[in-house]
């Protein structure tokens, strides 16, 4: 009898334990139907026993399908989810709730037991992977959903992108210059959101949801503030006294030279849709007038954001109007008195499918800087550079880390006045914030950068010592001129690396130049020139003997080498530009053997570069072979201690010409 009592105590209570389980999922897949992700993890936990600080939850991990209850039915008929379909949804709810770290472990418990069933999986779980900085596990990953994955969608294009963004991030973090950056906060997280600097006359602008004190009701408005700014340093801010109504939100303002006019983004949201559009506003008696539209620059309907003044009267925005190429696109216009016209798309170089965003210019250097998702970056929006040339614009560069970070970075301005684009800059990020963009102050020391060449002679690869080196810019101005050492070496020293010209003289020698730019490590901070070859003048003055570099014979014999052919071509090609001039081919051996020997030896090798030189259509009139033999010894045959000189021997052993006429 207490056998029978025990066991039914024992199934009742697992029949209990049973249908809590049931109850819990179904209370799981109705709030994860419904979009209450938190409250859908809550008994998701409870339901897989999922263990929380430390601590499981009561409820064993059970399977309905498995067991058949005998309690009481659920008046719903929705079919429950499995458990790996638990697993799944529980993943993605930590996912939606931006909890990667939660995230991770459920996406990695799909991905080992059901990838098969969930073929998304292997895609989220990378992704939490590159959101908890395992970048190389993500890029793993990514790449084993591509293998998997054969559908051609947005998906795949997406995973294809993040193997490039991972790639590049990890070559970001491995540069050698991190140290030559220091970046620091402006403002305290405390004072809500900051972002969106425009620099003018010592003094920073920027857009604020901090708290405002006349209002205490008004929470989280973005309104205009100031602050003086000096040797980075942020003085107190303060707000901007300007008409504001209470729906309304102040952002991203800029301001024409003199300070006395304002063009700034006023929006309101109303039921999560942002309505955004330009506005401009003028000082007067040191108050700003109630803003007023920019007449001809707003689309109706669509955002009109960001101003940028690259000039009195050229205005930079982004916009979301029809005839983009998707998302936020950069436009230009003209402005004066408000009202805009010249309205142009900046086009497909600066533009994407993807978002462009808070546009700058920066006129040392004619650079835009931009924002944009649309690239291959580190992540989110990054900041990118591009040189203006006219009407057009190179391809984008992106500033990397850490100027750039796996969150969202943009609102650039340079506040330096030199060449370095880096030199004091303030941006705004989330790099180090839950939730909202914060003022950055960033510095980039710019060491010199160095140029090395080599200035050589084309025939005998041998340095030219004392030749002078002129480096000229792309209008012909002369930046330096430098002189070769007795290796033939030279070197210069520039602020940074631009498009540049080198051109080597020397005497009796013919100018040779090359052009360089930059080297193909962003961070390298020495180039290293290709060598600049002079070839020699021809024809030389008359009568002066002229070593034909690398002429080779075989061994004991008059026979060409081809390897000779590459001199001899050059010399015909000389020959048969100069109709006027006529020559003397003689040639010259070592001290060994006899006079007779050597002088019909040298004779014949002379006639057999005179032979190879009619071949290429040289008149025989205009050509001598003369065979010295060992009569005109340029260095010593032998050592004083009479020992042989094998390097005396292979200079003496030459073919040379002179001018004769």
């Amino acid at each position: 009898m207490k056998f029978l009592i025990a066991t039914l105590f024992i199934l009742g209570t697992y029949q209990s334990n049973s249908q809590f389980s049931v109850d819990y999922l179904r209370a799981a897949d109705t709030y994860f139907a419904k979009g209450d992700f938190y409250s859908a993890t809550q008994y998701y936990e409870k339901y897989l026993g999922v263990k929380t600080k430390g601590k499981t939850n009561t409820a064993a991990s059970f399977n309905p399908y498995t067991l058949q209850t005998k309690g009481k039915k659920s008046a719903g008929t929705a079919a429950l989810s499995t458990k790996e379909q638990a697993v799944y949804n529980l993943a993605e709810s930590y996912r939606k709730l931006n909890f990667p770290a939660k995230a991770l472990e459920a996406y990695k418990e799909v991905v080992a037991n059901s990838n098969d069933k969930f073929p998304l999986a292997m895609f989220y779980y990378a992704g939490t992977q590159r959101a908890l900085q395992q970048y190389e596990e993500a890029e793993r990953n990514f790449s084993a959903f591509m293998e998997s994955y054969k559908t051609e969608d947005e998906y795949r294009k997406s995973a294809d992108r993040e193997i490039k963004n991972l790639q590049f991030i990890q070559k970001q973090l491995a540069k050698k210059d991190l140290n030559l950056y220091a970046m620091q906060k402006l403002i305290s997280a405390d004072n809500g959101a900051n972002y969106a600097a425009a620099s003018l006359q010592n003094k920073i602008f920027f857009t604020s949801t901090r708290k405002d004190t006349s209002d205490s009701k008004a929470v989280n408005i973005n309104r205009l503030y100031a602050a003086d700014y000096q040797n980075g340093v942020l003085g107190e801010a303060v707000k901007i006294n300007i008409s504001q109504a209470a729906d309304e939100q102040l952002g991203v303002a800029d301001f024409t030279a003199d300070g006395n006019t304002m063009y700034l983004t006023k929006w309101v949201a109303k039921s999560g849709n942002k309505n955004a559009a330009i506005y401009y506003s003028k000082k007067e008696n040191n108050q700003w007038t109630t803003p007023v539209l920019v007449e001809g620059l707003n689309a109706e309907g669509y955002n009109t954001q960001q101003p940028y003044l690259v000039s009195g009267s050229q205005l930079l925005f982004a916009s979301n109007r029809p005839g983009g190429f998707g998302g936020m696109d950069l436009y230009t216009a003209t402005v004066n008195n408000g009202i805009a016209t010249g309205i142009e798309n900046l086009g497909a170089i600066i533009n994407t499918t993807g978002e462009e965003q808070a546009p700058y210019f920066r006129s040392a250097g004619n650079t835009l800087v931009f924002s944009t998702d649309g690239r291959v970056g580190m992540g989110g929006m990054d900041l990118f550079y591009s040189k203006q040339n006219g009407n057009s614009y190179s391809e984008p560069v992106n500033f990397g880390y850490p100027v750039n970070s796996v969150k969202d970075d943009l609102y650039f301005v340079s506040a330096g006045n030199g060449k370095n684009i880096l030199e004091q800059v303030i941006l705004s990020s989330d790099r180090d914030a839950s939730c909202c963009l914060e003022l950055y102050a960033l510095k980039k020391t710019e060491l010199a950068k160095t140029i090395n060449g080599m200035v050589i002679s084309c025939d005998s690869k041998s340095p030219v010592a004392n030749a002078t080196v002129k480096i000229t810019d792309a209008t012909n101005s002369v930046v330096t001129t430098v002189t070769t050492d007795a290796d033939g070496k030279y070197n210069f020293i520039l602020d940074e690396f631009k498009p540049l010209t080198a051109t080597a003289s020397s005497p009796g020698l013919v100018d040779g130049m090359v052009s360089f730019n930059s080297p193909v490590a962003d961070d390298a901070i020495v180039l290293q020139n290709p060598d600049i070859c002079l070839d020699k003048v021809f024809p030389p003055p008359p009568g002066v003997e002229e070593v034909l570099d690398n002429i080779y014979f075989e061994y004991d014999e008059f026979v060409l080498v081809d390897a000779s052919n590459t001199t001899l071509d050059k010399l015909a090609k000389n020959m048969l530009e100069h109709p006027e001039v006529k020559i003397e081919l003689g040639g010259h051996t070592d001290g060994n053997g006899t006079d007779a020997y050597n002088n019909d030896l040298s004779q014949k090798r002379a006639q057999a570069c005179v032979n190879y030189l009619i071949g290429k259509g040289v008149d025989a009139k205009r050509m001598t072979a003369k065979g010295y033999g060992k009569s005109k010894p340029l260095a010593p045959n032998t050592n004083d201690d009479g020992t042989d000189n094998p390097e005396g021997r292979a200079k003496n052993r030459r073919t040379e010409f002179k001018v004769i006429e």
